[in-house]
């Protein structure tokens, strides 16, 4: 589904308060799709459309196909950081690193302190290499 498209329909989902199909929704629509509609919406919407998608593996999906500062800061920032922890045991420790690397070095490591000590170890060895590389 082309993102212009594919906003729309989440918005007019998200107004309309169908729940059960914006999870139907972002189960079916390819996880970078769903990512890079997230760009065109404000902190708000992405708010409301992670709070009607309940599992955590859909999700993760999702953050790991943002590959935008700006985007994937707006959604890290709504999601609790109990929930997120939970999301990014879904998340291979590379696609963690970077999308970690969005956030403020204050947030990140209150991330961190979620996510159980050897996944957090590992995530910080990743840190320490720029996004992108073979390391980060």
């Amino acid at each position: 589904m082309k993102t212009p498209i594919l906003r729309k329909t989440i918005i007019k989902l998200l107004k309309t308060g169908h729940a059960r199909n914006i999870k139907t929704l972002a189960e079916r629509v390819h996880p970078a799709d769903m990512a890079n509609s997230l760009a065109s919406l404000d902190q708000e919407n992405i708010k409301q459309l992670f709070d009607h998608i309940s599992d955590n593996k859909t999700i993760a999906k999702i953050l790991s196909k943002m590959d935008d500062r700006r985007t994937a800061s707006k959604a890290l920032h709504v999601i609790k950081k109990e929930r997120l922890a939970e999301i990014f045991s879904f998340i291979n420790p590379d696609d963690s690193a970077d999308i970690i690397g969005y956030l403020s070095s204050k947030d990140a490591q209150a991330l961190l302190k979620l996510i159980n000590k050897d996944t957090s170890s590992t995530l910080n060895e990743l840190l320490k290499y720029p996004h992108n590389s073979s390391g980060g």
